[in-house]
């Protein structure tokens, strides 16, 4: 799951959806639904395979400077905004494009112009041509379980077994 599919399925949690594991925005989520909050994934570059970079096994924002990166647009995951207020603020040699979510055409698009763009390691292998580079940075975006507001007594179980696993 992408951070931009998550608006897509909050319709239907509690409903035709029970709950899911992914990424989450605390501004996505609005108060429409529960997170049990598991880890962090690492912020990283996501390359085309035909980029400069791609070959790297870590990169730094200074690696990044000249060139264009894509990333989803200021206001949506507060994580990602922390990332561009450094970029903003220390490498104005890096050009941002925008892109209103995450979705399969954010990836398609970074890859077909040879791009980078804002990635994190869970997504390693998401798509067959692009590669993952660690960013040497101390950014990350929360994971979780995330579940309906007003959960069944089923969910509610899960949950709270999740969380005896997990706190193990």
């Amino acid at each position: 799951m992408t951070i931009a599919s998550l608006p897509l399925m909050m319709s239907d949690l509690g409903t035709k959806i029970d709950c899911l594991f992914g990424l989450y925005s605390e501004n996505r989520l609005e108060r429409k639904a529960n997170v049990l909050h598991l880890t962090d994934y690492p912020i990283c570059i996501a390359a085309s395979v035909n980029h400069p970079l791609a070959d790297r096994k870590e990169l730094t924002f200074s690696d990044l400077n000249g060139y264009s990166l894509i990333m989803v647009e200021k206001g949506d995951t507060p994580s990602i905004d922390a990332v561009r207020a450094e970029i903003e603020t220390n490498y104005p040699e890096i050009n941002l494009i925008n892109v209103p979510a995450y979705d399969v055409s954010t990836f398609n698009l970074c890859a077909s112009v040879n791009g980078i763009m804002i990635s994190v390691s869970l997504w390693d292998g998401i798509h067959p041509l692009l590669v993952n580079i660690s960013l040497h940075s101390d950014y990350s975006v929360p994971y979780g379980l995330i579940y309906a507001r007003n959960p069944s007594p089923q969910t509610e179980e899960l949950a709270r077994e999740v969380t005896n696993i997990y706190t193990k």
